[in-house]
């Protein structure tokens, strides 16, 4: 299936959303605090290794059916009737993941920024906005991530220059490292970090084949997952740093207690607009490009573009997001218990190793079958 010329992206845009959605909400929320402690930022950078062999494994798919996303590969590798059942569980699940991300981000606003905003309304803008964004196609998503990303890298390295300015950073918290050895820190890599967020690059899958210049593609994914995983292992470092492993384990939000300790000459500080800011660009990249993944899967399967499910689908995945869970400790034991091992694991690990394995059977048997020909017809001149 081509991909029109309006819906394609530059490598650089690709880059930027990869970074963007791997990097999202991963920066402030600290997954893994509470088991890997002061070693948080080693099983970043195991779960980091180790999702780069996921995304490796995407881009390779992708490569084996040049022009192909996700849906389409379904269809070839799995045949039209159990195709279509994959293709509306992957749906489903991007857009339950969709109003996960969604809620990581309100809640935070309620919890600790807009406290007398109900749930319903901050939801309610927020998705709107990204019905729009969507409804404007990728290239538009493209061009607002390029804009916004070197404001996102600023902001990232303020915090830093900060921290050091105030000398709030404390580099005995990280020891001793490995201190409890390394049954901690492999808990942690699978399948929490290596999921979240390695794993959900498989939406990428679907527009992965929007790029001007396909043939940078897989050094483009694999470049930008490196240097998301280098500045989450930098990240959860400094948090550990600050605060010390108990209470970024403790904390709700790691990196929004972290810019609260910034206090300079008792005139910079409360920077919380930062954190926030960090937040919303790399949530608003990727809620939308999960409300994509699953629209387009619905244009696949009906034939009708995405475009007409915009608006309904959207107002779905709010309304999912605000009764997703009762509270956000309640959300949160959901995302670490179940999610992972039920969802995660199945649709990020699972399918994508079968479609491999289907496709590298596919692709032997045609070159059996040409070598076959190609000694018949020598047979015949002969």
């Amino acid at each position: 299936m081509t991909t029109p010329l309006l819906e394609r992206i530059s490598i650089w845009q690709l880059f930027v959303l990869v970074f963007l959605f791997q990097v999202g909400s991963a920066i402030v929320v600290g997954a893994g605090a509470a088991d890997a402690k002061q070693d948080l930022w080693i099983a970043e950078l195991m779960g980091c290794s180790i999702g780069l062999v996921l995304v490796l494994i995407y881009v390779y798919i992708l490569r084996l059916k040049p022009g192909s996303s996700l849906y389409d590969i379904l269809s070839v590798t799995f045949g039209r009737w159990l195709a279509t059942l994959f293709a509306v569980l992957y749906i489903l699940y991007f857009f339950y993941i969709a109003g996960r991300v969604l809620r990581d981000f309100t809640e935070l606003l309620i919890i600790d920024v807009l406290p007398e905003t109900p749930l319903e309304i901050v939801t309610l803008l927020f998705i709107l906005t990204v019905i729009y964004m969507v409804y404007m196609g990728m290239e538009v998503l493209g061009r607002m991530s390029e804009t916004f990303v070197p404001y996102f890298i600023t902001f990232v390295l303020l915090i830093t220059l900060f921290l050091i300015a105030g000398q709030d950073i404390k580099l005995e918290n990280l020891l001793p490292v490995l201190g409890d050895g390394w049954d901690p820190v492999m808990k942690v890599v699978f399948p929490e970090l290596i999921t979240f967020p390695y794993g959900e690059t498989v939406v990428l899958m679907v527009i992965m084949a929007h790029t001007t210049h396909p043939g940078y593609m897989p050094l483009t994914a694999l470049l930008a997952t490196i240097l998301s995983g280098a500045v989450l292992s930098y990240h959860s470092g400094l948090m550990v740093a600050v605060l010390g492993g108990d209470m970024v384990a403790r904390s709700t939000f790691p990196l929004l207690s972290v810019v609260r300790e910034i206090s300079i000459a008792n005139f910079i500080e409360r920077l919380d607009a930062l954190v926030v800011f960090i937040m919303m660009v790399g949530i608003f990249v990727k809620v939308s490009l999960f409300f994509y993944g699953g629209l387009k899967g619905l244009e696949f399967l009906t034939r009708i573009p995405y475009r007409h499910f915009v608006l309904p689908c959207g107002l779905m995945v709010g309304f999912l997001s605000i009764i997703i869970a009762g509270n956000f400790a309640e959300h949160i034991e959901e995302g670490v218990e179940i999610v992972p091992v039920f969802l995660h694991v199945p649709f990020q690990i699972i399918i994508p190793v079968l479609m491999l394995a289907v496709l590298l059977i596919q692709r032997w048997r045609q070159r059996r079958v040409k070598r076959h020909g190609f000694r018949r017809t020598l047979q015949k001149w002969k």
